[in-house]
This record gives structure tokens, sequence and C-alpha cells, in this order.
């Protein structure tokens, strides 16, 4: 996923594959210099197992915060309700007019 100054295409939005029931580790990596980023995924809560690199103690939530040049480690398992979901990075700053966009998606059988 990126920022960009206009919403994101079909084409631009990552689709990460994911089957459901299953725990998938991803890593939220903000390559912005001074903007926060706010993550999270539709109807899903996800557990924080690592901060820049360094495990935590794991904890559940629905919203990430991940600083200006920070990485956050979460657990996510995939529910079998919903075919696709949205990653949700809603903008920090006014400036921010489009956030960057993902679908977390099952695949068809």
């Amino acid at each position: 996923m990126h920022a960009c100054m206009r919403a994101p295409t079909a084409a631009e939005t990552s689709i990460i594959p994911v089957v459901a029931g299953e725990t998938t580790l991803l890593r939220i990596i903000n390559a912005a210099m001074n903007a926060e980023l706010f993550v999270s995924l539709a109807g899903h809560k996800m557990t924080v197992v690592a901060a820049d690199a360094m495990y935590t103690k794991p904890f559940e939530t629905t919203v990430v915060l991940v600083g200006p040049g920070q990485t956050t480690d979460v657990l996510v398992t995939a529910n079998a309700r919903t075919k696709h979901f949205s990653v949700l990075t809603p903008a920090a700053r006014a400036a921010s007019r489009a956030p960057p966009r993902g679908d977390l998606r099952r695949p068809s059988p």
C-alpha cells in the first residue's frame, strides 16, 4: 500500500491473500517522514506482537498507530464471514487527501 495525493485505482490497491481460519502475520511499515499511520482491518481484531523488531507482550486491538519510520507486527485471523475485507488507513493529517488502501482476500474455491 502506498499513500498518494489522489484516491488509488483498483490496479494500485494491494491485495493480500488470506485463508479463513488461518492466522497471518502482517508487518506494517510507516515509510513516511512526518506523518503517523493509523491502520485497522474491517471486521477484524489484530494482535500486536512486535514493535520496531522488538517482541512485545501480545495485546489485541482494532487500530494500530505506527509512527514515522516505525514498524509494527500484527497477527490477524481471517474470519469466514466475508470473502474480502479492507485495510483501513484514515489520514492522520488533513494534508493527506487520499489514504493508502488495500484488501485482504480469501481465494475463490
